[in-house]
């Protein structure tokens, strides 16, 4: 028998052999050399390069630009500048050697506008920059030489001069509108606005400055509407602003008589609010309905030159002229008509509901739901100051508490937020009004049963009320601290007027600092345990502090005896207490 070993190594042989034919069949006659690598073309940059050198080109394009732009922007406006200090010097110059004459120096500078002029608008195309500088300079030439023409040098009359500077006005706003320049509209409105002051004679004519100033607020509000131009309703809310307040301030004092001068001014207001107000949020309407027939400005250029905060200001100023312009209006009207603070307030609590109509119609917009709840918010502060002209006293407190306790309820019933957010400060702020009346004020007889203790222990109810109802838990606790720090502020105030009122109040003190004490430990509340177990501890420094002083032997024998006895019962049934009973599942039998 042949040896297994053999065999498997003429096995093995025989596949070496077999493996061999395989190679040699495969493999070339002739052996190719081997061919060196083809080098590679060397290139200047590695593959990537080209996209970063265009990102850097495109950079650097971007920086030269802007150097660029901001050069000819301080270049511009020196030129503009120093163009106009030498035309000054020059009138100057002239008007010392005697050279020219009044009328060839007003010739002269309605020259030197047209001059501007002519350039401003040959170079919009090429250099929108110096052409805006050139074209504003042109406008500010003319308000300039109409006001030389007639307070200077008495060439034209009044009415001409003012015919003029109409003219000037008009012709920048719609230079403004041609061009597309905001800058143009804010020289011709702060022009059209100075026209009346830069003519002024001496003799009063408020029917006619009224009449004048509503038209100009009107037209600039009608340009707003077609651009959405900020600055041009910002200057137009200022200056008319500013206009209305010189008005009313030499309005004739009497409470009667002079019906043209006051309803002149009085319609001139209103025309002022619903301009800054009414028009503009009517167009964020139509600008959500077509933005491209009705679009902003885009403020990205804003972005990089002031912060944040300001930007974003920008972007909602509607929101302050929401805010500001009822309540600019509502101080200027009484004065106007001489009214008394209830008459006054009245009207304010009308005013109101007007906010709060278009808060409650609007406050779910998607797009415009934040303006709207500025508008809730102006509606309540409205609604606040007429309480506070029309009530006086206990009676405008308690109106105040009981406003503050509705918005609340409304906020936790809607469960809105925001107006959330507005009730808990609304309610803190009563809250500390609460503590200034119990520790600063006296009490009335009869005590307790008077209308200053039962409007506070009202408000003391209120926050309790809302403590309990409150979600949040550390505005629950703040709440119920002012509750429990009201009720004993209360009873030191209205239980101090008895015979022997310490006694009382230390009782009364004591009751509540355990009641608050047992509770918060009941109900697992550290933060009333803490507040009770500081009350206790306030409760025996009062003991030793003041009615060992202030008491008769017996009172303080029956409260000392008194209260460490209450004390004992309490902390000997205090695990019954705080143990609530058993649930069971058990079916009753």
């Amino acid at each position: 028998m042949e040896n297994p070993l053999e065999q498997r190594v003429k096995d093995l042989e025989q596949q070496l052999a077999d493996l061999k034919k395989v190679v040699a069949k495969l493999s070339p006659e002739k052996r190719q050399e081997p061919q060196p690598p083809t080098p590679v073309k060397k290139t200047e940059n590695p593959f990537i390069s080209p996209p970063i050198n265009n990102l850097k080109k495109e950079i650097k394009a971007k920086v030269k630009k802007d150097q660029t732009q901001s050069s000819e922007k301080w270049l511009g406006r020196l030129g503009i500048g120093l163009l106009l200090f030498g035309a000054v010097f020059l009138f100057k110059y002239s008007i010392d050697q005697g050279w020219i004459t009044p009328l060839v120096r007003v010739l002269f500078g309605i020259g030197l506008g047209i001059i501007l002029f002519i350039f401003g608008l040959r170079l919009y195309d090429r250099n929108k920059m110096l052409s805006r500088l050139l074209l504003g300079g042109g406008i500010a030439t003319y308000y300039i030489t109409i006001f030389s023409a007639f307070q200077l040098y008495g060439l034209i009359s009044h009415g001409m001069a003012f015919a003029f500077m109409i003219l000037v006005t008009i012709s920048a706003f719609l230079l403004a509108l041609r061009q597309d320049e905001p800058v143009l509209s804010l020289i011709g409105i702060i022009g059209g606005l100075l026209t009346p002051f830069l003519l002024y004679t001496g003799e009063s004519n408020i029917p006619g400055l009224a009449s004048y100033t509503s038209l100009l607020i009107i037209g600039s509000s009608v340009t707003y509407m077609k651009r959405g131009w900020r600055a041009l309703l910002w200057v137009t809310s200022w200056g008319g602003w500013i206009v209305w307040s010189i008005s009313v301030y030499n309005l004739p004092a009497s409470e009667f008589g002079y019906l043209l001068e006051k309803w002149s001014v009085q319609i001139g207001i209103i025309i002022t609010w619903l301009s800054l107000w009414a028009l503009p949020v009517y167009r964020e309407f139509l600008h959500l309905a077509n933005p491209e027939k009705w679009p902003n400005p885009n403020l990205d250029t804003l972005d990089n030159r002031v912060s944040r905060q300001f930007a974003d200001f920008v972007r909602r100023h509607l929101y302050f002229l929401s805010l500001s312009t009822p309540i600019v209006g509502m101080v200027l009207v009484p004065i106007i008509w001489s009214f008394s603070k209830e008459t006054t307030g009245w009207i304010i609590m009308a005013l109101s509901l007007v906010y709060f109509w278009l808060f409650i119609k609007y406050r779910l917009h998607d797009q415009l739901k934040n303006l709207f709840y500025l508008h809730g918010l102006t509606a309540t502060l409205l609604l606040t100051w007429s309480f506070l002209l029309i009530f006086d006293g206990n009676t405008q407190f308690f109106v105040l508490a009981t406003e503050s306790w509705i918005l609340f309820l409304i906020a936790e019933r809607t469960n809105d937020s925001k107006l959330r957010t507005l009730s808990k400060v609304f309610i803190s702020v009563m809250g500390f009004v609460l503590l200034i009346r119990l520790f600063t004020l006296s009490a009335s007889s009869p005590f307790i049963f008077n209308r200053r203790s039962l409007t506070d222990l009202g408000f003391i109810l209120m926050l309790g009320h809302s403590a309990y109802l409150i979600r949040n838990h550390q505005q629950s606790i703040l709440n119920f601290a002012f509750m429990h720090i009201g009720i004993m502020g209360w009873l030191l105030r209205e239980l101090q007027g008895f015979d022997n009122g310490q006694a009382l109040v230390t009782t009364g003190w004591g009751i509540l600092a355990l009641i608050v004490f047992v509770f918060g430990l009941r109900n697992s509340k550290v933060e009333l345990r803490y507040l009770g177990s500081a009350t206790i501890f306030i409760v025996v420094g009062k003991l030793f502090i003041v009615d060992l002083s202030e008491l008769e032997t017996i009172w303080r024998i029956i409260l000392f005896i008194g209260f460490g006895g209450l004390l004992l019962i309490v902390s000997n049934y205090l695990s019954k207490l705080i143990s609530k009973p058993k649930e069971t599942n058990e079916p009753e039998k």
